[in-house]
């Protein structure tokens, strides 16, 4: 932090003494009637003080060798003009270079545009693969769908086989069975000629059997089927 100091502040060897703005301290080494040293000094303090009303910042000041405080750096009353320098080398190739310059950052800016559309192109692709994918699995899932509801008819047609299998199972012993009961009303003759019976197998064993088994049969048997068993094979038990 730099702290202000008021200018034209003087320093004696008695003590600090401050003097008012307009007035200029007095030197040891100047005398009253030294008129163009004064002159010069006040010349110097009104350079300072129209140059502290512009930055409206105090000049810091220094001790010269009488213990008087004297600016720092004085402005000069007269400011020469300034005077433009002619370009130099250096400026006309930083000119000449400039558009240089400037078209390496387009084509840059070109190259980069490029890229960017390759890249939307590219992505333009994988998006349309995407949906294709999209579909395809759309696709995959109806169909694993549709498997799904046949094999859920496989399996039930399935199960109604095994049921009907069963129902078979069971018909069959059931048909053993009744063939088994309905077989011991049946009668086997043996020793029957050939030829004997002349058209109705029926009719000539209600005429023959009470003739064979000498007994009276009243009223007379009825016959539901009759017929031969044919020879036994050889082989055969």
């Amino acid at each position: 932090m730099v702290r202000r100091q008021r200018p034209w502040s003087g320093l004696t060897s008695r003590g600090t003494t401050r003097s008012s703005p307009h007035r200029i301290p007095r030197s040891p080494g100047l005398q009253r009637g030294d008129t163009s040293r004064r002159q010069g000094i006040l010349l110097e303090g009104s350079a300072e003080e129209l140059g502290r009303r512009k930055r409206d910042t105090p000049e810091k000041v220094q001790i010269n060798g009488g213990g008087a405080l004297q600016p720092k750096c004085l402005a000069s009353a007269t400011t020469s003009p300034q005077t433009s320098s002619p370009p130099t080398e250096s400026t006309t190739m930083a000119d000449k270079s400039h558009p240089t310059t400037m078209d390496q950052i387009l084509q840059e800016i070109t190259t980069v545009s490029r890229r960017i559309e390759g890249m939307d192109a590219s992505i333009t692709s994988l998006t349309l693969e995407t949906n294709s994918m999209r579909a395809e699995i759309a696709s995959f899932q109806s169909r694993v769908t549709g498997l799904e509801q046949r094999m859920g008819l496989v399996e039930a047609q399935t199960t109604m086989s095994r049921d009907r299998d069963q129902d078979l199972l069971y018909l069959r012993s059931k048909l053993t069975d009744m063939e088994d009961r309905s077989r011991r009303d049946n009668i086997r003759l043996h020793g029957i000629p050939e030829n004997e019976e002349v058209a109705d197998m029926q009719s000539f064993l209600s005429s023959a059997l009470p003739k064979l088994t000498s007994l009276d049969f009243d009223p007379p048997i009825e016959f539901q089927g009759a017929h031969r068993v044919g020879p036994k094979r050889s082989g055969n038990p």
